[in-house]
């Protein structure tokens, strides 16, 4: 998606407390929507939508990875 300019992305969690998906249009303009619930019985939830380019996609990897550390990381403890 990134090198190409095309295509989506999709990350959620195997609880389904978080999750947003990435499309790209053929100019290069990215959509971000997702969700994030705070406990298991989803009382409370945050839904969004991001509307972006290509020029903030690395950051946007960048940040992302750096979440999946930390949600492995407190998996794991």
């Amino acid at each position: 998606m990134y090198r190409d300019l095309k295509g989506g992305a999709q990350f959620s969690t195997i609880e389904d407390q978080v999750c947003f998906n990435l499309k790209m249009n053929k100019l290069g303009a990215v959509s971000i929507e997702g969700y994030l619930r705070d406990n298991f019985n989803n009382s409370n939830e945050l839904k969004f939508t991001i509307e972006s380019d290509q020029t903030f996609l690395f950051n946007c990897i960048s940040e992302i990875n750096n979440f999946k550390k930390v949600l492995e990381s407190s998996n794991s403890a």
